[in-house]
């Protein structure tokens, strides 16, 4: 489980291939796009526990669905979204799930 605010890995490649850096190019903007998505979400919400999917994360920035299903994964590797801790200790938060 993450705790915000939440930081999306970034694409590590460093080569110079220029295919290899086009697709480093659209993983880094999504990246950036989902973490920021997440983040301002969350900032208006109360403490507790949340859960994002990948399928509404895609649906509401209109992004390639297996694309972000991949990016969210690198955030805590969760096969169908992510869950995020904000604001109190583990064991003691309230939950609420995100949906379009």
């Amino acid at each position: 489980m993450k705790t915000y605010p939440v930081w999306v890995p970034r694409d590590s490649y460093r080569g110079h291939n220029p295919l290899r850096l086009v697709k480093k190019d659209r993983w880094d903007r999504l990246a950036a796009r989902i973490q920021m998505h997440i983040n301002s979400d969350l900032a208006g919400r109360e403490d507790g526990l949340h859960t994002y999917y990948s399928d509404f994360i895609a649906l509401e920035l209109g992004e390639d669905p297996e694309l972000v299903r991949e990016i969210v994964f690198g955030i805590d590797c969760g096969h169908n979204g992510v869950t995020i801790l904000k604001g109190v200790e583990p064991g003691r938060g309230t939950t609420s799930t995100r949906f379009p």
